[in-house]
């Protein structure tokens, strides 16, 4: 079963904003992990759509998701541009019916997101975050609307949280694969999905061959954690999701390949199954 984001992670608009003066405080000790290196040698991407089947308990086909990947040169900034499209299919999707879709704006040289947004719908929910990356700071503007609570009324809230090197969702893969990605090598990054932010760290766990739908890729393969921010700035052991494991492609693409996770609902999975380039390039 997919569930929305908010519903596997545990995303809490009512609780107040961290001000500037909590990150300075001893539970924000953590602060000094953050990985602030350049993108690395990877950093370049090729304009490309990638499509994803999304499993659950490794048995049901569970849905789709299609993230494509674009250039943008205007005004004299240098972007990529990032969307996505997706949904729960087939008996999942009786289950829990589910859409989603998000856009992001990142910059081509620093790999640091600009904008981010992400429209969710649950049944008779939907949620929409705007997040807005400023250099010391994001801004998250959060809609919510439910048909059959205050008679449909959007309800709206905004959320700031002040730090200089956030991520958001395809930021973030962004700046992991650009890096060398050694043997133990560990990546650490605030990264901020919707409207609360994640200490997110990936750690190198080993090189092997993967073989998905019949094609054998040599692969990368990174485990990910998961803490909360608390709004005090510590950070709490995240219990809804268990384990993560992520597989990138070993070459000069770099692209995600599948992703296993242990959260609270059971075992999901996302597998690639079709890459198409978007440019003129030669394969």
């Amino acid at each position: 079963m997919v569930l929305g984001l908010d519903s596997v992670l545990g995303e809490d608009s009512s609780a107040p904003a961290p001000t500037k003066s909590e990150t300075k405080s001893p539970a924000a000790s953590w602060l000094r992990e953050i990985t602030r290196l350049p993108p690395g040698p990877f950093a370049k991407i090729r304009p490309v759509r990638l499509t994803f089947e999304l499993g659950w308990k490794n048995k049901i086909h569970a849905g789709k998701i299609t993230v494509s990947v674009h250039e943008s040169e205007k005004d004299h900034q240098r972007l990529y541009l990032g969307e996505a499209r997706g949904g729960t299919t087939g008996l999942a999707r009786l289950l829990w019916p589910y859409d989603v879709q998000a856009k992001s704006v990142v910059d081509r040289e620093s790999l640091r997101p600009r904008l981010f947004e992400l429209q969710e719908k649950e049944r008779n929910k939907l949620n929409s975050y705007r997040i807005r990356f400023e250099a010391k700071r994001l801004i998250c503007d959060t809609t919510r609307a439910h048909k059959k609570r205050n008679g449909g009324l959007p309800l709206k809230s905004e959320y700031k949280f002040y730090h200089d090197f956030g991520q958001d969702i395809l930021s973030a893969i962004f700046y992991v694969r650009s890096q060398p990605l050694k043997q133990e090598d560990q990546v650490s990054m605030v990264v901020t999905p919707f409207n609360r932010p994640y200490l997110t760290k990936f750690q190198v766990t080993g090189r092997e061959t993967r073989k998905i739908d019949r094609k054998v890729y040599q692969t990368i393969r990174l485990n990910a954690g998961i803490g909360k921010i608390r709004n005090d700035f510590s950070v709490e052991p995240y219990s809804k999701v268990k384990k993560i494991t992520v597989w990138i492609t070993d070459d000069a693409y770099r692209f995600p390949l599948e992703l296993q996770a242990e959260v609270f609902v059971g075992y999901v999975s996302a597998r690639l199954t079709s890459r198409e380039w978007l440019d003129s390039a030669p394969h």
